[in-house]
């Protein structure tokens, strides 16, 4: 998340990103979704500056076998030293494996380091006319949800610090279930971010 700035302190209070430790068996009930394939570019929010929007500038998905080769690349500035330039060309390069994860009625991207590396994220989206629009959950309905319908659930949590957090530790049918209940519901979900396809 690259413009995770000040002036984003609003939206990060409210919303919170899902991080995942282990996706466990569920990383291979992925797929790859072919409407994802190629690049997109950041349109952001309608009424929102595209500096207060998390998100890359690009995002870049090409097949890699069972999943995605996912990019999040952005401009090399002008104004950069040659050691930030030589830096966010490495950051550019970087992929991660991705693949998407059906709950609900809805996608949601699975994203892990390429390698076998522990650690991701789960992004629910869609896809429209061309247009990906990427949603987080809204943190005070997730959290208050995790505490009214299951708080004794073992595999995910909520942190009340920094990006204010959801955490799935491992991926289980039981953090399958508790996200199906929520997954259709839009009240607890906020849109992050919107791309057009470009390639």
């Amino acid at each position: 998340m690259r413009r995770l700035l000040l002036p984003l302190l609003a939206i990060v209070l409210t919303a919170s990103c899902i991080t995942v430790d282990d996706f466990g068996d569920y990383w291979g009930k992925g797929f790859v979704d072919p409407a994802l394939a190629g690049t997109w570019k950041m349109i952001g929010i309608a009424g929102q500056p595209p500096d207060r929007t998390l998100g890359t500038d690009q995002l870049r998905f090409t097949k890699n076998g069972r999943s995605y080769a996912m990019q999040a690349i952005n401009p090399i500035d002008r104004g950069m030293t040659a050691e930030q330039a030589a830096e966010q060309a490495k950051n550019n390069e970087t992929r991660e494996a991705a693949r998407t994860l059906t709950i609900g009625r809805h996608a949601f991207l699975m994203q892990r380091p390429e390698e076998g590396r522990p650690g991701g994220m789960l992004v629910r989206y869609e896809i429209r006319g061309g247009i990906l629009s990427q949603y987080i959950m809204d943190f005070e309905e997730g959290i208050d949800f995790l505490a009214a319908k299951h708080p004794t659930a073992r595999n995910i949590t909520s942190h009340n610090v920094d990006a204010h957090l959801i955490d799935i530790q491992t991926f289980d049918d039981e953090v399958f279930r508790i996200l199906s209940e929520i997954a259709d519901v839009q009240s607890y979900w906020v849109l992050s971010n919107r791309y057009k396809k470009i390639s």
